[in-house]
């Protein structure tokens, strides 16, 4: 009768709460939900093994097997582009500048715009779970002599490349694991990734660990297919590069 009284228990997320979601889809969501604060990466992992999944039946539509390079190039071109689009998504919805995430854009000779800057290296490269930190880290368990060194070099080689598009697209690679340019797998394949991100309601800013957690399947699962070495010097070119272009260049790629 006297005393505090109790505070009611949360309420629990449950299927009807997703009136939108596919058949059977809404449970899963669900559960997702429910278990967010216990398992704070339980979403972002699976969603890394939605991307997955859907790279490998992409890539091998026609049942002829999958070449690593180019798997490993989409995950990495698209996933590299998921760490500048949220940046720019936020900072538009906010109506804030670059400089309040201490990022810079450059615009070139030849028109093109590409960004620099604090915000987007995280999700890329300076937090724990940021792309590259992820997939470096399956490719140092595989045995790759992975570095800062080589992130850096790549930083410079890039920034020091732009306004040139034959040296910024031209992949340190040998020959036999060469792989198409990463602004057309980012144009042409980064609708239906970001779709499957929507589907599980992944928050943008977690896009890129996603991207990074299938990277790392890939290094682990490819590793007797291809040196991790080079698969890390593949992921690094291709989502260092697409990190920095403007994403309505890659629209109009894919209009083209």
């Amino acid at each position: 009768m006297f005393g505090r009284r109790k505070t009611p228990p949360p309420q629990q997320a449950k299927p009807s709460d997703y009136p939108d979601a596919p058949q059977g889809h809404a449970h899963v969501l669900a559960l997702l939900d429910r278990e967010q604060a216990a398992k704070p990466l339980q979403r972002v992992q699976l969603v890394g093994t939605v991307l997955w999944d859907l790279a490998c039946k992409t890539l091998n539509q026609e049942g002829t097997g999958i070449r690593i390079e180019n798997l490993l190039a989409l995950l990495a071109s698209v996933g590299g582009q998921q760490c500048l689009l949220p940046i720019l998504a936020m900072l538009g919805g906010e109506g804030r500048p670059l400089k309040d995430v201490g990022m810079v854009q450059a615009k070139t000779e030849d028109g093109n715009v590409y960004f620099f800057g604090d915000a987007s290296n995280r999700l890329l490269v300076e937090s724990e779970l940021s792309l590259i930190s992820l997939a470096f880290g399956a490719a140092r368990d595989c045995g790759a002599p992975v570095s800062m060194e080589m992130i850096h070099a790549e930083m410079q080689h890039v920034a020091s490349s732009i306004g040139d598009d034959e040296a910024l697209f031209r992949l340190d690679l040998p020959e036999s694991h060469a792989v198409d340019s990463p602004l057309n797998w980012a144009a042409h394949f980064s609708p239906m990734f970001v779709e499957a991100c929507d589907l599980y309601r992944l928050p943008p800013m977690e896009r890129a660990a996603a991207f990074g957690f299938a990277l790392q399947r890939a290094i682990i699962e490819g590793k007797d297919a291809i040196d991790p070495m080079i698969a890390a010097r593949i992921i690094l070119s291709c989502a260092m590069r697409t990190s920095k272009i403007d994403p309505h260049r890659l629209a109009a790629a894919r209009r083209d």
